[in-house]
């Protein structure tokens, strides 16, 4: 019983350690605002479509264009700072 309590400790380590690596919570903290942003403008870009607001869809498309790169750009910088490393053998 003690061996599989140690073993299970051992693997929950080693599963954060991954975790922690892959940046699993950023990248989740990330795709949870863009798709909250993304789901309202499809609101508000049905509505004005509607209504007959050309020039408001565009501009809601330009600035989510312009977000998207903004978050783009965050992932790349967020990669950049923890590459991955490429498992050696012997």
């Amino acid at each position: 019983m003690t061996l599989l309590i140690g073993v299970v400790q051992v693997f929950g380590a080693l599963l954060h350690g991954y975790g922690e690596k892959r940046l699993f919570s950023e990248q989740s903290r990330q795709y949870t605002r863009m798709g909250t942003l993304f789901a309202n403008a499809k609101k508000y870009y049905a509505q004005k479509l509607k209504s007959g607001d050309l020039e408001a869809t565009q501009s809601l498309t330009l600035e989510l264009g312009k977000e998207a790169l903004i978050e783009n750009g965050d992932w790349v910088m967020l990669h950049r700072e923890r590459p991955m490393e490429v498992p050696k053998a012997g």
